[in-house]
C-alpha cells in the first residue's frame, strides 16, 4: 500500500488491487451511478467504482476495508490541519499506535503560519510516535511550551523558528533541523549541553543553516569542531 498525497494504491505483482484518488467530481457516466449509504457506486468492466462526496466517510471506509483485508494496522499517517480528525480516529480505532506521522501544509494556504494549532494538536500524541516529520511553516515567534518526545527520529523541514532552548526540550535519537537560523554562539551552547550529557538519547544531529557557515573559527575552540570529508557536515570530537 502506498500513499501519494491525494491518492492511495494497493498493488500486487504490478496490478492495481485498490486505488483511491481525490476527485472534485465523478468523471464517469452519471446515469450509471447508484446511490447507497452515503456514497455512489458504478461498475466498470473488471472493477467497481465508489464515489464519495464526503471525503471523511470515504477515507474511513477505505482504511477499514484495507486494514481488515490484510489484517493489519495503520503505521503511517500524513495529515494537514484540515484533516486532523484522522489523528484521533486512527488512535481510537486500533490498539497499536502509529509509528510515523507527517504533518503537511495545506496547498494554496493564504496564511502561511496557520499551522501552529495543528502542530500542537499532533504533539498531543507525540509520546507514542516514533517518527515525526514536520513540513509546515510556523510563526517565527513559535516556541515549544513543553518537552517534545521521545522520538526515534524527528525532522523539522522549516526550522527557522527553532531556538537553543527548543533543541534542549527535544527528546530524539535522531534530530534533523533544516533551514535553521540559529546563531553560532547559541548553537555552541547546545553542543556544550550535549557534550556534558544533556539530551542523553540524542545519537545523531543534523542541522542545516539558511546561511552557509564559511568559517569554522566561529565555533569556540574548546568544542573541537572539525570538518569531515562530507561537504558542510560538521561533528564535534
Amino acid at each position: 500500500m502506498r500513499n501519494f498525497g491525494d491518492s492511495f494504491e494497493v498493488a500486487s505483482n504490478g496490478e492495481f488491487l485498490i486505488l483511491a484518488e481525490h476527485e472534485s467530481e465523478f468523471n464517469g457516466p452519471k446515469d450509471e451511478l447508484i446511490e447507497e449509504n452515503g456514497y455512489k457506486r458504478a461498475f466498470y468492466p473488471g472493477f467497481p467504482i465508489l464515489y464519495f462526496e464526503d471525503q471523511q466517510l470515504g477515507a474511513k471506509m477505505f482504511v477499514d476495508y484495507v486494514t481488515d483485508l490484510f489484517s493489519t494496522d495503520l503505521f503511517c499517517l500524513s495529515v494537514n490541519r484540515k484533516s486532523l480528525w484522522a489523528v484521533d480516529w486512527v488512535f481510537n480505532r486500533q490498539e497499536n499506535p502509529l509509528s510515523s506521522v507527517n504533518l503537511l501544509e495545506v496547498e494554496n494556504e493564504e496564511d502561511p503560519y496557520a499551522d501552529g494549532k495543528a502542530f500542537d494538536y499532533v504533539l498531543r500524541h507525540a509520546n507514542t510516535i516514533e517518527f515525526l516529520n514536520i513540513y509546515v511553516k510556523l510563526s517565527e515567534n513559535f516556541k515549544l511550551a513543553d518537552n517534545l518526545g521521545p522520538f526515534q527520529d524527528l525532522t523539522i523541514f522549516e526550522g527557522y523558528w527553532i531556538t537553543c532552548n527548543d533543541l534542549m526540550k527535544i527528546d530524539a535519537a535522531i534530530l534533523d533541523v533544516q533551514r535553521s537560523r540559529l546563531y553560532i554562539p547559541d548553537f555552541s551552547i547546545f553542543l556544550r549541553h550535549w557534550q556534558s550529557g544533556g539530551s542523553p538519547r540524542l545519537e545523531k544531529l543534523d542541522v542545516s543553516f539558511e546561511t552557509e557557515i564559511r568559517d569554522l573559527g566561529s565555533f569556540d575552540e574548546d568544542l573541537g569542531i572539525v570538518e569531515t570529508d562530507e561537504v558542510r557536515v560538521y561533528r564535534y570530537r
